[in-house]
């Protein structure tokens, strides 16, 4: 009976499985609970790139899927790419079922690694997948031998003296005992118990001197980061020679200083380096932070650029004041992408770019990405907005971006003809601290992404944007009560271009939820003059204190005044709570309230608004 059930325990827990749910964040490899994805340009001319969206799958792309154990299932939720056709994809081994369009696909079958194809023609849009793991539905697990004696278990010969395995520890060459390396330098190991207590993609926030051997050279990243970009990404290990599992990867690190790499010898195998920059647990792969942010402070190979006595760098290689002024130029074309949120508000994307393959559905490089912070209409794009992302592709590997939020730069848009021809001018801020610019007259090609629809745009005219010069537009940060806010942006489509602040009573609430990026609690709610009053102004997602605010509450709220759809509101401003007298509409002379609004502090008090230095705004 005992062998019976050992023998059923055997093929129970051979057929157990759990599923590993994957969110995809860049193009980059993914390692998360034993799974690992890799996507790669393959046979195809474009390779797989991180958009605003989510990953865009070219044609003859491949994604490789691995893991320790059998995989039995893959779900994958797969979005279709604007006009683009969705293409089709196929596997190497088992069966996979794929949408017409937009929905999931799924693969069954068992398989340690399976390499998906993407068909010759169109595109693909991936987010999330699901991988299902363990040896469920593959082989027959064995029967175990029957064991001589099962209820004597045999012990081992020496339970407390097990194996000594090779040294760790790390043993600077001599050749390197000369270069003066700084005494907070960590070896391997240290690098990864310091990227081991980070959350997953979090940066290490200071820089260290990571010392050791080149282990292995990327199969994928390095080659082609030294041909193409002068950058190296390769493994680390403290003992030479050792093929130590207790690695690290520097991920496209610079050479001497920060600079390309000239020489594709200037780093091998076996090289004793010291890498300088921010460390990151990138799901589950410690590394250094990519996209040139460090570099080999030091090598021992002869190849190596101005290595025989490096200087300790006193500023972090990137300056905190960078140059400014790129400018975008050569676009020719523009996709116009209309979306609507759940509550009706919509949003306009423009990918604009030199040139389309029809044929391969690749783009010609530069191609501008931008996402605005709301759309002024649906059938029509003049004016003026502020960008809530935008960013750059001067080639398929070599990208800017900006930060998410709805101060990263501006956009004025207006049509030159009646030909669907516009002019798009603006700028934004990137990461990198750059100011990128562009100037450009393309051909608008509009689409409803909801409703897989083609837009025709009718603009009110060829001359005038749609953002006129309101004389009745209030100055910045003006006190207004709910009626004025109301009568001023009463004309359709009406956007305020300064910031002013409306006050009342809060009559409903909407809405509340916490902030995804910030951690702060967001309300939406109506407000009036008068308590209990009539709906007659509203804060759309405003930033509120600790405590949401309820029914009856007097407040403040300081933002961009607009009409939306026929709604009077501020979206995304920020409100406090006002300390209530005996009569209403009135703002306690002795309690002024403070704010913080576009990084800068707001007193209200009196019924006016004035900055820190007590200057009236």
């Amino acid at each position: 009976m005992k062998k019976i059930l050992l023998f059923a325990s055997a093929v129970l827990f051979s057929m157990m499985s759990f599923a590993v749910d994957i969110t995809i964040t860049s193009a980059d490899a993914v390692n998360q609970d034993g799974v690992k994805i890799v996507f790669d340009k393959a046979n195809g001319q474009t390779a797989p790139a991180w958009y605003a969206k989510g990953l865009r799958l070219y044609a003859k792309n491949t994604v490789t899927i691995s893991a320790n154990s059998n995989i039995t299932e893959i779900t994958f939720n797969w979005e279709k790419q604007g006009s683009k056709d969705f293409a089709k994809l196929t596997a190497n081994v088992g069966n996979y079922s794929h949408p017409s369009s937009t929905g999931a696909g799924t693969w069954t079958g068992s398989a340690k690694e399976i390499v998906f194809t993407v068909g010759e023609k169109g595109q693909l849009q991936l987010n999330t997948l699901s991988v299902s793991t363990g040896e469920g539905g593959g082989e027959t697990p064995d029967t175990p031998d029957t064991p001589e004696d099962p209820e004597t278990p045999v012990e081992p010969e020496d339970p407390e003296t097990p194996e000594t395995p090779g040294t760790t520890e790390l043993e600077i060459p001599a050749e390197a005992q000369s270069w003066n390396i700084p005494e907070e330098a960590i070896d391997v190991l240290q690098a990864r118990e310091i990227c081991a207590g980070l959350a997953n993609n979090e940066k290490s926030g200071t820089k260290y001197y990571v010392m050791g051997y080149v282990k292995e050279l990327h199969s994928k990243y390095h080659a082609s980061g030294m041909e193409g970009y002068g950058n190296a990404t390769f493994y680390m290990e403290n003992v030479k020679g050792a093929n130590s599992t207790d690695d690290f990867l520097a991920f496209q690190v610079m050479g001497k200083n920060g600079e390309k790499f000239t020489n594709m010898d200037a780093v091998a195998v076996g090289d004793f380096v010291v890498v300088y920059g921010e460390l990151t647990n990138y799901n589950g792969t410690y590394e250094t932070t990519n996209k040139g942010s460090a570099y080999i402070w030091n090598s021992t190979n002869a190849a190596f650029a101005g290595g025989e006595t490096p200087e300790t760098p006193d500023t972090p290689d990137t300056p905190d004041t960078p140059a400014t002024g790129t400018e975008i130029k050569g676009m020719k074309y523009a996709d116009a992408y209309y979306y609507e949120d759940l509550d009706g508000h919509g949003s306009w994307d423009f990918d604009l770019y030199v040139a389309l393959d029809e044929e391969s559905y690749e783009y010609t490089y530069p191609e501008l990405y931008i996402i605005v912070d709301a759309a002024k209409s649906k059938t029509a794009i003049n004016g003026t907005y502020g960008l809530y992302w935008a960013g750059v592709w001067m080639s398929e590997n070599d990208s800017v971006v900006s930060e998410e939020g709805a101060t990263t730069g501006s956009l004025t848009i207006q049509n030159v003809g009646n030909e669907g021809q516009y002019s798009f001018k603006g700028s934004f801020v990137a990461t990198n601290g750059k100011t990128y610019t562009f100037n450009e007259t393309v051909d608008v090609w509009a689409f409803d992404y909801d409703n897989f629809e083609e837009i025709e745009l009718s603009e009110s005219t060829s001359d005038t944007p749609d953002t006129p010069d309101t004389p009745d537009t209030p100055n910045p940060a003006e006190m207004l009560t709910c009626a004025e806010a109301a009568n001023i942006a009463a004309a359709e489509n009406y956007k305020g271009t300064a910031d002013v602040t409306v006050y009342g009573f809060v009559v409903e609430v909407i809405k509340e939820k916490v902030d995804d990026k910030t951690g702060r609690n967001k309300q939406s709610f109506w407000m009036s003059d008068t308590k209990g009053g009539e709906k007659q102004f509203q804060a759309y997602y405003a930033f509120v204190p600790e405590n949401f605010f309820k029914v009856g509450d007097k407040v403040a709220v300081t933002g961009i005044l607009q009409n939306y759809k026929g709604t009077i509101e501020i979206a995304d401003g920020e409100a406090v709570l006002l300390e209530e007298t005996a009569v209403d509409n009135v703002i306690v002379d002795s309690t002024p309230v403070k704010l913080i609004r576009k990084n800068q502090l707001i007193i209200i008090r009196d019924g006016k608004a004035y900055n820190v230095l007590g200057a009236q705004l």
